[in-house]
């Protein structure tokens, strides 16, 4: 055998060393999305199913100012809290 391997203790006589706990993961933390937008949007036709309205009125109502149109691209999209605005009892 070679000398080297004589003078290196046995791994296994001496005995194990102890563990060390493991930690307790701390919980993830949310962080928002600052690009997102939590707001639901409706159609044009869609706004006017949920008013009881004919498909050109919110159109109308949208160019007098009285609902709020998101521009996205080519179709205007109505919020839905508009809706719920507009469907409210004054």
């Amino acid at each position: 055998m070679c000398p080297a391997i004589l003078n290196q203790t046995d791994l296994f006589e001496a005995p194990p060393k102890a563990t060390t706990p493991l930690k307790t993961p701390e919980p993830p933390v949310y962080v928002p999305d600052p690009y997102a937008r939590p707001e639901c949007v409706l159609s044009l036709g869609d706004a006017a199913t949920r008013l009881g309205i004919s498909r050109g009125e919110p159109e109308t109502m949208i160019e007098a100012g009285t609902i709020t149109a998101l521009p996205t691209g080519y179709a205007l999209m109505v919020p839905s809290a508009e809706i719920e605005r507009l469907r409210r009892p004054t």
